[in-house]
């Protein structure tokens, strides 16, 4: 019994002795490799989030302690969710001393989105093989979908025309910022010149651009291209297409622009019977073919002959394409007649800002409609003082001759000449006597019931020649 315990202490003293001696072994070996990687950043923090194929700055802080094993003269890495085999080789700088070092350098972040993490390891040789230290760095690296432009379309009416404003609806694939002007280019072809952006309006993903369409006279094209500038970006900063100007370009739709259709006046016709009388308020309706604005009273002129003075325009009303101007007719006592023009001084324009008629005063003038005024019925000029009269008058202001309002009677006409005329109304508030040629000789008789005994009776009349030259002579005669 005493035999085999002392055999056992023996054996077990010798075992001891043995795991000892293993231990101290395996412990030299650890020792003998010590390099310390102290930090290691991404874009100077943790953790980065950044667009596929993104560009990020590594930078590693590391303690060789100068033994070859200790020594820093090569960095790995890898983007991935799985522990490194096969790393990217970095040829730092040698580190072959005691100390603590910096190395700096790039990579690029993997091309399908998702969250990595990201292992960096330090080595003792420059391609990688030897003494690796490893440092991972869990979840660092979160790479999302850049924002792109999803469309570009037109939101106004196609085709257009110059002058006109139009706008485009810029629909983006995710919420983002920092969206303006400088972002967009306008495309403009054929005939259309002048076109720029007026406003860029939105939020989110949803954006307006307005723009005009220019000034020019023929018709064209006109569209929108955004032209990324690296300024926009999501609410991660992730930039439009990825970081890297151009990469978020984008083609809009177009509008087909034609020729400006100009504004013009149709029309210009009395809005009131016709004839009116002296001091009365004769009215015009005046047509445009498009919405005008800018019409007032200085625009139009009227033009009154023979007794008709004093009259004026007294008030400018309407929108859009139909207008009313209406005067006084004045005060004249010998009646005539009263018209009214539009005089273009290019301060009418329509919706698209084209002038009446075109740019340049003038092109856009129009001759309207004319009135015949007829005077009042008023004694004669000449009649001698104290006398008060009691006046009949006919102004020949109707189609047709008869009946008169001479008392109601009717005109008797007849003609001694060749020319088959007789007096008639040829135009409202003339009686036509003659015919335009030599050798006429008419008579005009209107019956009436005048007491002559110890009355005063005065026959007054405007006579008018053909072109302007004096008739042979026109007599009156009581009977």
């Amino acid at each position: 019994m005493k035999a085999t315990l002392v055999q056992f202490r023996y054996f077990a003293r010798a075992l001891a002795a043995l795991v000892i001696c293993t231990c101290l072994l395996l412990v030299s070996g650890q020792a003998r490799a010590v390099r310390v990687n102290n930090s290691v950043s991404l874009d100077g923090a943790s953790s980065v989030q950044v667009s596929p194929g993104a560009t990020i700055t590594v930078a590693v802080n590391a303690s060789p302690d100068g033994a070859n094993a200790g020594r820093w003269r090569g960095t790995g890495w890898l983007i991935s969710n799985s522990p490194p085999g096969t790393v990217t080789c970095f040829d730092n700088t040698n580190h072959d001393s005691a100390g603590t070092f910096s190395e700096t350098f790039t990579i690029t972040a993997p091309a399908t989105a998702g969250t990595y993490n990201f292992y960096l390891v330090t080595y003792s040789n420059n391609n990688c093989t030897t003494d690796a230290v490893t440092t991972t760095l869990s979840n660092a690296v979160v790479v999302v979908t850049p924002p792109v432009v999803s469309s570009i379309a037109r939101t106004s009416a196609n085709p257009t025309e110059t002058g006109l404003p139009v706008s485009w609806t810029v629909t983006f694939s995710k919420a983002v910022t920092g969206v303006d002007a400088a972002d967009f280019s306008l495309v403009q072809t054929g005939g259309v010149t002048g076109a720029s952006i007026s406003s860029v309006t939105g939020s989110g993903t949803t954006w307006t651009v307005t723009a005009s369409t220019g000034t020019g006279t023929t018709a064209g094209t006109l569209g929108l291209n955004l032209v990324d500038n690296d300024t926009i970006m999501d609410g991660s900063s992730i930039r439009l297409g990825g970081t890297g100007a151009g990469n978020g370009n984008f083609t809009g739709e177009v509008y087909t622009i034609s020729a400006p259709t100009l504004p013009v006046v149709n029309s210009i016709v009395r809005a009131n019977a016709n004839p009116v009388g002296t001091g009365t308020a004769p009215s015009w309706t005046v047509t445009f073919n498009r919405a005008v604005s800018g019409v007032d009273a200085s625009d139009f002129a009227l033009v009154s002959s023979y007794g008709v003075s004093g009259a004026s325009i007294t008030s400018v009303s309407g929108s859009g394409t139909t207008w009313t101007v209406t005067a006084n007719s004045g005060n004249g006592n010998g009646g005539g007649n009263l018209g009214l023009n539009l005089v273009d001084d290019d301060s009418i324009i329509d919706a698209a800002g084209h002038k009446l008629g075109g740019t340049g005063t003038g092109n856009g003038n129009f001759t309207g409609e004319v009135y015949l005024v007829s005077p009042p019925c008023t004694q004669p000029t000449n009649t001698p003082s104290g006398l008060t009269l009691s006046c009949v008058c006919d102004n020949f202001d109707r189609a047709g001759l008869n009946p008169s309002p001479i008392y109601n009677s009717s005109w008797i006409v007849s003609t001694s000449d060749s020319t088959g005329v007789v007096p008639n109304i040829t135009n409202q508030g003339y009686l036509r006597l003659t015919n335009n040629s030599n050798n006429n000789a008419k008579a005009a008789t209107v019956p009436g019931i005048f007491p002559a005994a110890g009355n005063y009776i005065s026959v007054e009349y405007r006579l008018f020649a053909y072109n302007g030259s004096s008739a042979d002579g026109v007599g009156v005669t009581l009977s």
